[in-house]
């Protein structure tokens, strides 16, 4: 079962969803291959793309509370990503009335070169495997599900873990929808669970894959499509480091206004862009780090670590129902079976990246239910010779497991 939590209190959001068995993985993706056909040579593809996001637009306060219980990211902020959701699905609309998307190119005869025609078709059905951190635009509905679905391919999506009761009515809003425009049953579905994910990309007739997220679970899952008896392309928007330089002139005439940015590109988000930048290059003794240590005190001293399994904790105390002692400092999850606790200032903890969700699940959870995260005191905290707090420390007992 896969249940879905509040970031802001670990509470659980609606019921545990069912993960979807290899017969219902099986099943899906042979509805998707008799639908094919159809699907590929529907008239009206945009016209079926656009009744999906006017049928999302009709219930995205609904989805933007929903979304919002089980992601934290805020209702305002949920509510813009379902209008960029709406926004993706009615361009790919217009991409197919222009018509140019299948790059048609024909070669009359000529002596004795015959006459040629050559256009781009529908690969087939398309696997797309739903991003964490944004529940709408790069997930059920997202970028990769309308642009195959423009193409004339049926798709199969496998939801995400951290938001399993949106992924379900947004999934049921967009099948819906497709049903009423009149395409083909199989045209649409969604599976839960990694297992289910696995199978569904290396079903030997799934055609292509669609993944955005970690790198980790982005080359995992190439990897799989590379190495089947017949590989499948794979298309990957993975995560990085973002690697970011301060020069010297801008490190020593503005520390504070690149502290503030810099800062505030680790908390966008609660930390979960992909434009996060994990790695900062700035030149020795100029105040910088001090200064960042300052601009991300306010959010360390505020922020609560009351996330759910396997989250960014919320990252201001508008966000939270509560905030902690500010004399603790958060755990941030090093792995899957182990923690590292953080002693430095929040921009350091918030540097690192989430986990990806590709390794397996720690033992330490009780059946059924995630621990909860817990702050470190800081009189629990090793402590070096000279009193200061050393690097991020694996501990033996992990504060906050996944």
């Amino acid at each position: 079962m896969i249940q879905g939590f509040d970031p802001r209190t670990g509470e659980p959001v609606g019921e545990p969803v069912a993960e979807t068995t290899d017969a219902e993985v099986d099943a899906a993706v042979a509805a998707a291959v008799a639908a094919a056909p159809a699907w590929g040579a529907f008239p009206r593809r945009a016209e079926a793309l656009e009744a999906v996001a006017d049928a999302l637009d009709a219930r995205v306060g609904e989805l933007a509370a929903i979304a919002d219980t089980e992601t934290a990211l805020g209702g305002e902020r949920l509510t813009g990503e379902v209008a960029r959701t709406t926004g993706q699905l009615r361009l790919f609309a217009a991409v197919l009335r222009d018509g140019g998307y299948a790059d048609v190119a024909l070669t009359p005869a000529q002596g004795v070169v015959p006459d040629l025609r050559r256009m781009d078709r529908p690969v087939g059905p398309v696997a797309v495997f739903a991003a964490s951190n944004f529940p709408f635009a790069f997930s059920v509905a997202g970028g990769d599900t309308a642009s195959a679905l423009a193409a004339g391919c049926p798709v199969v999506v496998k939801a995400h873990e951290g938001h399993p009761v949106t992924s379900d009515v947004t999934a049921e809003i967009v099948a819906g929808a497709l049903a009423s425009a009149g395409a083909p049953a199989g045209t649409f579905a969604l599976i839960h669970g990694v297992q289910a994910g696995l199978r569904l990309l290396r079903h030997p007739l799934i055609a292509a894959a669609g993944f955005t997220g970690s790198t980790a679970g982005g080359l995992a899952l190439a990897t799989i499509a590379a190495e089947r008896p017949v590989p499948i392309p794979f298309y990957g928007e993975l995560g990085s480091v973002n690697p970011s330089v301060v020069l010297p002139g801008a490190a020593f005439s503005r520390p504070a206004a690149i502290a503030t940015g810099y800062t505030g590109s680790l908390t966008l988000g609660t930390g979960q862009f992909c434009t996060n930048p994990g790695l900062l290059f700035v030149p020795e003794d100029v105040g910088l780090l001090s200064a960042i240590g300052e601009a991300a005190s306010p959010i360390r001293r505020s922020t609560t670590c009351c996330r759910s399994w396997p989250r960014w904790p919320a990252t201001s105390s508008a966000q939270c129902t509560s905030t902690r002692d500010p004399r603790t400092t958060l755990t941030w999850p090093a792995r899957w079976s182990r923690c590292s606790s953080t002693s430095r200032a929040g921009s350091s903890a918030m540097a690192g990246r989430p986990a990806s969700r590709w390794w397996p699940r720690s033992t330490t959870a009780a059946p059924g239910r995630p621990p909860r995260c817990r702050p470190t005191p800081r009189s629990a905290r090793p402590r070096s010779a000279a009193g200061s707090s050393p690097s991020p420390t694996r501990t033996s007992r992990p504060n906050c497991c996944p």
